[in-house]
């Protein structure tokens, strides 16, 4: 079955102006080519409105009410009191989920607070030097392939931004 091919690129903390003149000046020829023959836009934060909320509406195409994530740490329900969840805890799956279940390759590579992977995608890697990742949870699938990055001198290490 032939489908159409879909890139889903998150250029995080990029500075818009300094890419779009890359873009425009031939630096980044690459990505001028993605963006002629794709759909690109900018995201911006609703007011009150942090990454915990932002991703999972990206990844799921809902609102944060809908997936369920506002915050790190969440409301007991019926409560007052908070609760610290897991970064990639939602109430709904991400759209690559539904395409990997279609027969659609995919291939995921360190999605910020995404959640696990779902077991029907070609290739994901998830909690590669991310700064969110606080438990070191590296997935890699599938089976062999956090070797064969290893083995090739690609290894993760800790993000110089967290100190404890």
């Amino acid at each position: 079955m032939n489908f159409a091919k879909t890139c889903f690129l998150v250029l995080e903390a990029v500075e818009p102006e300094i890419l779009k003149a890359g873009i425009n000046n031939g630096d980044l020829p690459h990505l001028a080519s993605l963006c002629e023959s794709g759909l690109q836009g900018d995201v911006s934060l609703l007011p009150g409105i942090g990454a915990n909320a932002l991703w999972p509406s990206l990844y799921t195409g809902l609102l944060p009410q809908e997936h369920g994530r506002f915050h790190h740490q969440q409301l007991e329900n019926g409560e007052y009191s908070t609760h610290n969840t897991h970064q990639t805890a939602s109430l709904a799956a991400p759209f690559w989920y539904a395409l990997a279940e279609q027969g659609r390759k995919v291939v995921i590579l360190d999605p910020p607070k995404a959640p696990p992977a779902s077991g029907s995608e070609l290739c994901y890697v998830s909690g590669w030097r991310s700064h969110f990742n606080y438990q070191n949870e590296l997935t890699a699938q599938p089976g062999g392939l956090q070797e064969t990055l290893t083995a090739a001198g690609l290894r993760p290490r800790e993000c110089p931004c967290i100190t404890t």
